[in-house]
């Protein structure tokens, strides 16, 4: 933009009036146009950080939450076994009940699996938006927006 300015100011002798408006109003536009795309794109990279945390906080949780599931699977068909033992059913309640305890605690840990993955959901619906509006304005964009596309597909199937 500097430039234009001194063009401006020193181009007098080698550009006509109406050549040098052109080139101040063509030198606004492009400032309005840049700030524009650079506010658009830390809007953007403060949405994808977000979705990234956010992301990481559910491979987190789901982590942890597959290997409870896995060890309550195993916890389970030892006290199926032990439900099979009618003789020695009462000496199990207090095991069973514990279990039975445990699994019910875990659902709010399913339940915040649900809103985490939902809210990642969301924030990539919005960048899919954004990328779709931009790309009928760029091709470059388009290749942004494929990249995009292909990203959410493989973040999805998790």
């Amino acid at each position: 933009m500097d430039i234009i300015v001194e063009l401006v100011e020193t181009g007098s002798d080698v550009l006509s009036g109406a050549e040098l408006n052109q080139l101040q109003a063509e030198g606004k536009r492009l400032r309005e146009r840049y700030d524009f795309v650079a506010d658009n794109s830390d809007k953007l990279l403060r949405r994808m950080i977000t979705a990234m945390e956010e992301l990481n906080k559910f491979r987190v949780e789901m982590t942890s939450f597959r290997t409870w599931m896995e060890k309550a699977y195993k916890v389970l068909e030892d006290k199926e076994r032990q439900l099979a033992n009618l003789n020695k059913l009462q000496g199990n309640a207090d095991g069973i009940k514990e279990f039975v305890s445990d699994v019910m605690t875990h659902g709010a840990d399913l339940k915040f699996l649900t809103i985490s993955g939902q809210k990642f959901i969301d924030l990539s619906k919005v960048r899919f938006s954004y990328f779709y509006n931009l790309s009928c304005n760029s091709s470059i964009a388009k290749l942004i927006l494929y990249t995009f596309i292909k990203f959410n597909t493989k973040s999805s199937r998790l």
